[in-house]
């Protein structure tokens, strides 16, 4: 027999754009399949293959009075290094927000050093063709 599950209608959470203290309640690592070119040795030259790529979903639980119990998830790539540009990746910027220090080279974290951390969020509110919804824009200390 299957599972009974409960489901309780809630309604929209406004926010207006602005900083918002957070919490981080969790993190969890993801994978999506896409297509990517990746250098095949035996054929010598770049083919089509199927990867999973990883990515992160970090949840953020909003402190500010009037906003308790709500939570707003944010994506990013696992990444801590830096992109192209020289700018820090997405993970490596909410670390750092989330342990108050920037990262050294070859410094070792993990998850549970995360967890529990309080950090400023920049929040949006972005339009998409299935309505308006608030964004986590940038995580600050």
């Amino acid at each position: 027999m299957a599972e009974t599950l409960s489901f309780e209608a809630t309604g929209a959470s406004a926010f207006k754009p602005g900083p918002y203290k957070g919490r981080l309640v969790r993190i969890d690592k993801k994978f999506k399949q896409r297509e990517k070119p990746v250098f095949d040795p035996e054929k010598g030259e770049k083919v089509m293959r199927k990867v999973d790529d990883p990515y992160l979903i970090w949840t953020f639980e909003i402190l500010d009075e009037g906003y308790e119990h709500k939570t707003l998830t944010s994506l990013s790539g696992t990444s801590m290094g830096f992109k192209l540009n020289g700018e820090p990746a997405k993970a490596r910027v909410y670390a750092e927000a989330l342990l108050g220090h920037e990262l050294d080279v070859g410094e070792k974290f993990t998850s549970d050093e995360l967890l529990g951390n309080e950090a400023t969020l920049h929040i949006d509110n972005e339009k998409t063709p299935r309505g308006e919804f608030a964004r986590v824009v940038a995580v600050v200390s």
